[in-house]
């Protein structure tokens, strides 16, 4: 009752990294829906620009700093509770081995955009509209 008159809002990334051979890192959290996969990402901090949220991010979650990130779009929608404005910022993956935090990431695997793991977070679902209408 308290989310739907206090209207919580936020803003958030979703992090595209993509392999050599062009699959992109997908994730289960040990939090949540951990049945459904979701591009690595999470919220911004205030002040925090999209790259530099994608840059925090994938650092915590997955071991990796990358520097360089392209921001391909926002989309806003209401997901798990609050209105939230969702960046999604893509980047080549830096070499070396995935290191995810065990705390939060329960599995990772790389897959083709084209063909993504199956059930998808709404999060992700949205991120990958826009990604789609990136390519159109």
């Amino acid at each position: 009752m308290w989310a739907w008159l206090a209207r919580p809002s936020g803003r958030g990334v979703k992090c595209v990294l993509r392999s050599g051979d062009g699959r992109a890192l997908f994730v289960r959290h040990h939090y949540g829906k951990r049945h459904e996969w979701e591009l690595p990402g999470g919220g911004a901090h205030r002040g925090e620009g999209n790259a530099q949220a994608a840059r925090r991010e994938a650092r915590e979650e997955l071991g990796a700093d990358v520097a360089a990130w392209e921001d391909l779009g926002t989309i806003v929608g209401y997901w798990y509770g609050k209105d939230e404005e969702l960046s999604v910022c893509a980047a080549s993956w830096p070499g070396g081995a995935v290191r995810p935090d065990p705390v939060e990431i329960a599995a990772f695997a790389w897959f083709s955009l084209d063909a993504p793991p199956s059930p998808l977070g709404p999060t992700t679902t949205a991120a990958l509209r826009v990604l789609r209408s990136d390519d159109a």
